[in-house]
C-alpha cells in the first residue's frame, strides 16, 4: 500500500467526522460552532475520616466519625455509599460511624467504597466506670458447718465487663437460695476489683444453695448452685426405736441408730456402733457392735437374754456423746426344742465290713437356750443284737451340736436293724427326745459294669450305649445296687447319665465308671472316632484277660462311604525293659491276611513288637473291611495293649484319606 495514500485517507475520515458533528447529524445547517468533549470520570480514588487522628474513648462512650470520598481530580463525592468496618468488634464496634467503646483494648476503624479503604483511626478503650459485680471462681466443697473447699471470688465490673482494676468496692454475701446459717466474714473489699473470700461456711439441711453478692452502686451476682452435703458426725441420734419381743428372740422392730453432724443431717461415716444394756439386766445376744453404713448402724441380729422385764439400751461410737433407747419390753421366753437332722437316721454297712460314722445335727427350734445335751438311753428292737451303736456328743453340749453315731458290724449277718437313741436337755419343755437309727447291713456284692460283649465299645459322636449294670450277692444272687453313681473320666468326649447311659460327644478315648460305696466299682471304656471319616479298628470287646489266654485280634477299616484304594497299617504292643532285659507282656502267635479283600502283604519286626500291612484294591473297598486277623497269647501280669496306627489310607481315586481316619487302641489288663 501506498504510505501517502493511506495518511490521505486518515485525515478525510477526520474531516468527514468533524463535519457531522458541526451539523448536528442531520440537514439544515447552520453557522453554529461544536466543540468535541472528553467524559467525567467520577471513581472514588481516596477516602478521608475526620476526625482522623488516634481516639481515647472509656468503655460504653460513643464518638461519631464522618467519612468523605474524593475523585482523582479532589472532587468530593459526599459520603454516600461508604461502609464502616472494625478490626475487633469486641473492643469497639461501629455502625454508620458511630462508634461504640466496649472492652479494653484498641481496635482500627476504617471506611470503604468501591472497593477503596481509608487509612484506619486508632481508637483506645480504657475501662468504664463499675456497673455490676461478677463470680470469678463459684463456691464448692460445701458440708454442714465447715469452710467450702472452694471458696468464692468476685469481680467488679463495668458495663461491658471489664475488671474494674482501681476499684475497692465492700462486697456482702449472703445466702441466696437453700436457707440455712452462713458463717465467716461476710464483707470483702475488692482489691485490683477483685474480691476473695475465705471461710465461709454454710450450717444447715443437706440440698442445694447459692449465695448472692452485692456492692454499693453495682448490679449484684448470684453464684451457681452447688450441693451441701452432710458435716462430721458430732451425735447419735435412734433413728428406730428397739422393739422386742420374747427374750432370746431377734427384735421384731430393730434398733437403728444414726452418727448425725450438727444440723441433724446423717453423717457419711463407717464407724462402729456398739450396744449396752443401760437398765433392766440380763445379756446381749446377736451383734453388738455393727459398723456404720453411710452414717447409719442397724442391729438387725439384737437379742435380750434373760427374764421378762423392761431394758434400756445404751449406744455409744468413740467419742461421740451416748444415747440411750426408749423402755424396751422383754416377755418371757418359749422353750427349747430339740432338732434333729436327718431324722431318723440310717446307717447301711457291708457285712464284716464297719461303716462310716454319722454325724446328727442337733439344733434348737424354740428360743429358750438348750443345753447340757446329753444321751439318756439306748434300746434296740427285739431281732437286734445288743450294743452295736454308740452315740456321743462330738463338739460340745449346747445347741447347735453334733451327734456321732458308730455302728459295730462284726458278727452281725445281712438285715435291718433299729435303735432308739432318748436325747435330754436343759431349757426344753418336754423331758426328752427320742432318735429312730436304723442299721442296714449288706450281702457283699459284685458291680459288673457292661458286659464281655461291650466292656471295649465303639460309639459315635451323637448315638448312645447303654451298657447295663448287674449286681450279684454270695451265691450268684442279683440284688441292686443302691449305690451306685456313674462317672466319666473325660466328660469332653463322652457323656454319662444316672442310668448308666453313655453318649458320645467328640473325638478321642474314655474311661466310663460305675462308682459304689461297697468297693467294688467297675467300669467300661469308650472310643469315639471322629465325626466322618475313616475308622481303623479291632473287634475286641473286653480288656480283662488272663496269663495263658490267647487274644485275638480283627484289625479292620470301616470306610464310612468312603471307596477304598490302598492302606498301610501297623499293629503294635509294647516292649518293656526290665532286670532281666527286654520283654513283652503278649507274644506272637501268628498273623492271617488270606480272608481279606484288600490282598495284604504284611512284614514283622520283632525287636520293636511292629507288624506293617500294606493292602489295596483296584476296584475300591467299602463297609467294614477285613484287613488281617492277629493272635497274641498272654505271657505276664500287668498292663499292655495293643494299637493300631495308619502311615496311608488312600481312596480308589488316590485321595488322601489318613488326615480324617481314626486310629485305635485297646488296653489289655492281666491281673
Amino acid at each position: 500500500m501506498n504510505p501517502i495514500a493511506g495518511i490521505g485517507r486518515l485525515v478525510a475520515l477526520v474531516v468527514s467526522l468533524a463535519a457531522l458533528a458541526s451539523c448536528g447529524g442531520g440537514g439544515g445547517g447552520g453557522d453554529s460552532k461544536s466543540i468535541f468533549t472528553a467524559p467525567v470520570d467520577n471513581s472514588v480514588s481516596r477516602i478521608d475520616i475526620a476526625p482522623a487522628a488516634p481516639t481515647s474513648l472509656v468503655s460504653g462512650a460513643i464518638a461519631t466519625f464522618t467519612a468523605t470520598a474524593f475523585t482523582k481530580t479532589n472532587t468530593s463525592l459526599g459520603s454516600s455509599g461508604i461502609s464502616w468496618a472494625s478490626s475487633n468488634d469486641a473492643v469497639a464496634s461501629v455502625a454508620g460511624g458511630v462508634v461504640t467503646a466496649k472492652l479494653v483494648g484498641s481496635a482500627t476503624i476504617t471506611a470503604t467504597s468501591g472497593g477503596v479503604s481509608s487509612s484506619g483511626v486508632v481508637v483506645t478503650v480504657s475501662v468504664g466506670p463499675p456497673a455490676t459485680l461478677a463470680v470469678r471462681t463459684q463456691p464448692g466443697g460445701a458440708t454442714s458447718g465447715a469452710a467450702f473447699a472452694t471458696q468464692p471470688v468476685v469481680e467488679v465490673r463495668d458495663a461491658a465487663g471489664n475488671l474494674v482494676t482501681t476499684s475497692t468496692a465492700s462486697v456482702n454475701v449472703a445466702l441466696g437460695s437453700g436457707g440455712g446459717t452462713l458463717a465467716g466474714t461476710a464483707t470483702v473489699s475488692a482489691v485490683g476489683g477483685v474480691a476473695t473470700f475465705s471461710g465461709l461456711s454454710i450450717s444447715g439441711l443437706i440440698g442445694l444453695r447459692s449465695l448472692t453478692f452485692t456492692a454499693t452502686g453495682v448490679a449484684a451476682a448470684t453464684s451457681g448452685t452447688f450441693a451441701l452435703d452432710a458435716g462430721v458426725a458430732t451425735v447419735l441420734a435412734i433413728r428406730a426405736q428397739p422393739v422386742a419381743a420374747t427374750a432370746y428372740a431377734v427384735f421384731t422392730t430393730p434398733a437403728v441408730v444414726e452418727s448425725r453432724d450438727a444440723a441433724g443431717n446423717a453423717a457419711s461415716s463407717t464407724a462402729a456402733v456398739t450396744v449396752t444394756i443401760a437398765s433392766g439386766g440380763g445379756t446381749l445376744g446377736g451383734a453388738t457392735s455393727v459398723n456404720a453404713v453411710a452414717g447409719v448402724a442397724t442391729f438387725s441380729t439384737l437379742t435380750i437374754n434373760g427374764t421378762a422385764g423392761a431394758r434400756t439400751l445404751t449406744f455409744t461410737s468413740g467419742a461421740l456423746p451416748a444415747v440411750t433407747s426408749a423402755s424396751v419390753t422383754v416377755t418371757a421366753a418359749p422353750p427349747a426344742i430339740i432338732a434333729l437332722a436327718p431324722s431318723p437316721a440310717t446307717i447301711t454297712a457291708i457285712v464284716g465290713t464297719p461303716p462310716a460314722a454319722l454325724n446328727i445335727s442337733v439344733t434348737n427350734s424354740g428360743v429358750f437356750p438348750l443345753t447340757n445335751l446329753r444321751v439318756q438311753s439306748i434300746t434296740y428292737s427285739p431281732i437286734s443284737p445288743g450294743s452295736w451303736l454308740a452315740a456321743t456328743f462330738a463338739s460340745g453340749t449346747d445347741a447347735p451340736a453334733t451327734l456321732r453315731l458308730a455302728a459295730t458290724t462284726t458278727g452281725i449277718t445281712p438285715a435291718t436293724y433299729t435303735a432308739s437313741v432318748v436325747l435330754a436337755g436343759d431349757g426344753t419343755a418336754a423331758p426328752t427326745t427320742t432318735l429312730i437309727v436304723n442299721l442296714v447291713v449288706l450281702p457283699t456284692s459284685n458291680n459288673a459294669y457292661g458286659t464281655t460283649a461291650n466292656k471295649v465299645s465303639v460309639v459315635s459322636i451323637g448315638a448312645a450305649l447303654s451298657p447295663g449294670l448287674v449286681t450279684t450277692i454270695a451265691g450268684g444272687v442279683v440284688a441292686p445296687d443302691p449305690t451306685v453313681t456313674y462317672s466319666a473320666r473325660s466328660s469332653a468326649i463322652a457323656t454319662v447319665d444316672a442310668t448308666g447311659r453313655i453318649t458320645g460327644v467328640a473325638q478321642g478315648q474314655t474311661w466310663i465308671a460305675a462308682l459304689s460305696t461297697q468297693s467294688n466299682s467297675d467300669s467300661v471304656l469308650v472310643i469315639v472316632p471322629r465325626s466322618t471319616g475313616i475308622v481303623l479298628k479291632s473287634d475286641i470287646t473286653k480288656f480283662a484277660f488272663a496269663v495263658g489266654d490267647t487274644i485275638t485280634v480283627r484289625v479292620q477299616i470301616d470306610t464310612r462311604g468312603a471307596s477304598l484304594g490302598a492302606v498301610t497299617a501297623t499293629v503294635t504292643w509294647p516292649v518293656y525293659t526290665g532286670p532281666t532285659g527286654v520283654f513283652a507282656s503278649m507274644s506272637l502267635v501268628d498273623v492271617a491276611t488270606t480272608a481279606s479283600p484288600l490282598a495284604p502283604a504284611f512284614a514283622i519286626d520283632n525287636s520293636v513288637n511292629v507288624i506293617r500291612i500294606n493292602g489295596g484294591s483296584s476296584s475300591g473297598a467299602t463297609g467294614v473291611v477285613l484287613l488281617a486277623v492277629v493272635r497274641f497269647r498272654v505271657a505276664r501280669s500287668g498292663l499292655t495293649g495293643v494299637y493300631l496306627a495308619a502311615t496311608e489310607m488312600l481312596g480308589v481315586d488316590f485321595t488322601n484319606l489318613l488326615p480324617t481316619t481314626t486310629v485305635t487302641q485297646y488296653p489289655i489288663i492281666v491281673p
